[in-house]
């Protein structure tokens, strides 16, 4: 419904406001009618009443703080400043200033790209290619995740990655080793700690290789085999295995 007559939207606007506000508005409008106003002036003490003040300086300090967000992309990051600028009454500046907002909290990438350009750029052209590099910078790295995953023991050279692999020479003199894999050498702490667990002796209690004899929880044990104190079944050396299970702990 259009309605252009004056005393058709100002009746309109009585009937549909709701007993409430139209209460609100007799106030407001005392000593005279709300009838005796114009529909322009109803509008105007409608909304100064209802609509809080805007603080022109607080919202430009919010605009001015204003940083894009890691999650936000450049179009949603150009649509909250454009937001925040609503009540900052930069009049015929509107555009300088969401554009120099804009593009000095993109990312470092986008910035510098920009900053290329010519300093007449306008927001259009400015927004456009923000958004193209940043789609590139997207496709990118979703083109570096692909190839790790298909490639990911492979370096750039094309040869297999992977652990050295390392031995004890033919003598077994302990002197040195070699390797016998491919790929980059492990440092010689980690060799030593892999000669050590290899070196390392079987617990005489419980046959393990993980710890010395002394830390041996089965050193206390009672054999079910021998009846011995000392060890478990596992490494009996007797040759009676006659007896049932009985493993005591002290």
């Amino acid at each position: 419904m259009n309605i252009t007559e004056e005393s058709a939207k100002k009746s309109t606007l009585l009937r549909s406001i709701g007993a409430a506000p139209y209460s609100v508005l007799h106030s407001l409008c005392s000593p005279e009618s709300p009838v005796s106003k114009t529909y322009k002036e109803l509008c105007n003490i409608l909304d100064t009443h209802y609509t809080p003040p805007t603080i022109v300086f607080r919202e430009r300090k919010k605009f001015h703080h204003a940083i894009k967000e890691d999650a936000e992309t450049v179009a949603q990051w150009y649509a909250r400043v454009k937001q925040l600028a609503l009540n900052c009454k930069f009049g015929e500046h509107l555009e300088a200033f969401v554009l120099n907002q804009f593009v000095m909290s993109v990312s470092p990438l986008i910035f510098e790209r920009i900053c290329e350009e010519d300093e007449k750029l306008s927001l259009a052209d400015a927004l456009k290619k923000a958004m193209i590099i940043e789609t590139k910078i997207a496709t990118k790295k979703t083109d570096d995740t692909v190839g790790y995953i298909n490639g990911a023991h492979y370096s750039k050279s094309g040869r297999k990655q992977g652990k050295e692999k390392w031995s004890n020479h033919a003598n077994n003199n302990g002197k040195g080793f070699k390797g016998t894999g491919k790929g980059s050498r492990s440092s010689g702490s980690d060799v030593d700690v892999n000669y050590n667990k290899k070196q390392q002796k079987s617990c005489e209690h419980c046959g393990w290789r993980n710890h010395k004899s002394n830390d041996c929880k089965y050193k206390n044990c009672t054999c079910h085999v021998c009846d011995k104190i000392g060890h478990i079944a596992s490494v009996c050396r007797s040759k009676n295995k006659t007896r049932g299970f009985r493993l005591l702990f002290w």
